[in-house]
């Protein structure tokens, strides 16, 4: 019998919040904003803090904006809004970097649960 772990990198199985899957190298710093569940859309000043992680992926960043919207609730139409309206700051702040725009994009696609 397969433990879980073997089950859900076999079958693909994510979250569409949560993009990696159990193989992939989890990060052990992030900015401090996402240390917390602000269920508000963080300030110009809070997302300064990005400059310093120039390695964050696009999924990365998107999972990290689901998680402080979000924490452990459900994906809705007004925090999927608050997550696109974040990720759209960050895409302002910085329009040069290619990694906000691609995380604005998946988090456009993002399908809430409750309508």
């Amino acid at each position: 019998m397969k433990n879980f772990n073997e089950f859900i990198n076999e079958h693909k199985i994510i979250d569409p919040l949560i993009s990696t899957t159990i193989n992939d190298e989890k990060r052990k710093e992030f900015p401090f904003i996402f240390k917390y569940t602000l269920y508000r859309i963080p300030t110009n000043e809070e997302m300064k803090a990005f400059e310093k992680y120039p390695e964050l992926t696009p999924k990365q960043i998107l999972n990290e904006f689901g998680y402080i919207q979000i924490g452990k609730g459900i994906l809705s139409d007004k925090i999927k809004n608050k997550i696109v309206e974040s990720i759209q700051k960050l895409c302002d702040l910085y329009p040069e970097d290619s990694r906000y725009k691609e995380s604005l994009k998946l988090a456009n696609e993002l399908i809430p649960r409750f309508r």
